[in-house]
């Protein structure tokens, strides 16, 4: 009798995750691409094909191109310190900025810049910066920046804040999030009707690990460059 009972649960395991896939194609979560389904996560057909990877591969591409209407802008930058590793627009990244006139936080107008790098490295790191600019759009001033953690010392100074750098970790065995705060540094702009561009030399002295309010002591050194793009309504 017990033989009977164990292929009697795997086949019922096997009825709950098909009858679930069939529920996740019929709400339109999954399935191969089309014209409405443009995601870079396609469930690819069973068997593989090739003609699915390529589509997945043109629409990265896509990504990267400026000549593209896909196209999600540009950044590279280096962390040093308590993590070495690089985040960037590559794959699944995106450089874009939009204007904010209020949020959650309560925040007064702003640009909205985000750096957001969503392909894990060998470490199973990933992550994004934000960015904020005070001003009722993103017609942002060329010119040098004192980078600082806060809208009311922005307000004070005429300097941009760098809201936080977190970096992601994910693997079997962890997942992590830890949120670097406390900037100092230089972020120098050049701006122009369609891209914001900068260089990014920041020091960080805080991180907060998962929902930690207090920041321990940290240091993190971020260099780098984007190319921003208007975020696509």
């Amino acid at each position: 009798m017990r033989p009977i009972q164990k292929t009697t649960t795997h086949a019922t395991r096997w009825g709950m995750a098909l009858g679930g896939m069939a529920l996740l194609v019929l709400l339109g979560c999954i399935g191969p691409p089309s014209e409405n389904n443009g995601g870079l996560f396609d469930l690819a057909p069973i068997g593989g094909d090739d003609a699915w990877e390529d589509d997945v591969k043109e629409r990265r591409e896509a990504r990267d191109n400026p000549g593209s209407p896909d196209y999600r802008g540009y950044f590279d930058v280096t962390l040093t310190g308590d993590h070495d590793t690089t985040l960037n627009s590559f794959e699944l990244g995106e450089s874009t900025f939009m204007p904010v006139s209020s949020d959650l936080a309560g925040s007064p107008p702003h640009c909205l810049l985000t750096l957001a790098d969503r392909t894990p490295d060998a470490e199973g790191r990933q992550g994004y910066l934000l960015l904020q600019f005070l001003g009722d759009d993103c017609d942002v001033r060329a010119g040098e920046y004192a980078v600082v953690s806060s809208l009311d010392e922005a307000r004070e100074g005429g300097a941009v804040v760098l809201k936080t750098v977190q970096v992601d970790t994910t693997t079997k065995e962890i997942y992590r999030f830890e949120s670097f705060v406390y900037p100092t540094g230089t972020l120098k702009l050049e701006s122009s009707r369609n891209t914001i561009e900068g260089t990014l030399s920041v020091e960080l002295v805080g991180v907060r690990v998962d929902d930690e309010e207090r920041a321990q002591t940290a240091t993190l050194m971020v260099r780098g460059a984007f190319e921003a793009i208007a975020r696509a309504n």
